[in-house]
């Protein structure tokens, strides 16, 4: 009952400067799938390109 619940809940997501990363109505950080994003998965998102340059040099 309470997943069936959850599955019928609206999310209330608002776009972030970070691509595929959001705000949910509590002004954290999320997913796409409202999924709480902590700072150091943040911190990969934002700089992902930045990292993968240095991986093939």
């Amino acid at each position: 009952m309470v997943s069936e619940l959850l599955k019928s809940f609206d999310l209330n997501l608002y776009s972030s400067d970070i691509p595929g990363v959001y705000f949910n109505e509590f002004g954290e950080y999320v997913d796409e799938d409202g999924n709480l994003l902590t700072p150091s998965q943040i911190d990969e998102i934002r700089h992902k390109d930045d990292y993968e340059d240095d991986y093939y040099r």
